[in-house]
């Protein structure tokens, strides 16, 4: 699988994933979670207000 299937493949999954939730911390989650299956080398932060 090519990087351009790849993506498209993680954007169709997130889009899933998310769909009808309305949590938003369930939802950055779940596509962080998608986001490092597809690429396990990419970084994540988590930046609050707090």
């Amino acid at each position: 699988m090519n990087k351009d299937e790849k993506y498209r493949l993680l954007t169709e999954q997130i889009k899933a994933l998310v769909e009808g939730e309305t949590d938003a911390v369930a939802v950055m989650a779940n596509v962080a979670a998608a986001i490092h299956e597809t690429t396990p080398t990419a970084g994540t932060l988590r930046i609050s207000a707090n």
